[in-house]
């Protein structure tokens, strides 16, 4: 993906800071917690990108300084054979659901690599590809 540019303003207008249920939001919430944790790589779908510009938004004007320096890294989602992003609410299933359903190791990694297949262009130039990657990466 390399360097991206958000428009806040654009992207989210005035987000929400503190629920309706007097819980703080999702970009408040992850901020706070991975500035106390002091993580400085964070790994996320593409989905989050507008999220984490207002979290370093948030992060600069809460002096968050370790948190405004940190690596993130915005990967595309995974989609089923339908082009729909995979996710519980949608009906996907996890490695624990096949697991319960007694595919094996091979069909796992079978389904994983038709996913990734699905998801990223040019999938020979990934190194997830390799089994052996796979299996330790999905612990099957």
């Amino acid at each position: 993906m390399g360097n991206v540019s958000v428009n806040l303003n654009s992207e989210m207008g005035d987000f929400v800071v503190l629920r309706k249920d007097g819980l703080p939001s999702y970009q408040i919430a992850s901020l706070c917690d991975d500035a106390a944790m002091r993580v400085n790589y964070i790994v996320r779908g593409e989905d989050l990108l507008p999220s984490t510009a207002a979290q370093l938004f948030l992060a600069k004007h809460l002096s968050f300084d370790l948190f405004s320096k940190s690596t993130f890294l915005h990967h595309p989602l995974m989609k089923d054979q339908s082009g729909n992003k995979m996710a519980k609410s949608n009906g996907s299933f996890s490695i624990s659901d096949m697991r319960k359903r007694k595919l094996s190791k091979t069909e796992i990694l079978s389904f994983i690599k038709n996913l990734f297949e699905n998801t990223i262009n040019d999938s020979s130039q990934s190194p997830f590809f390799s089994t052996l990657v796979l299996e330790e990466i999905f612990d099957c």
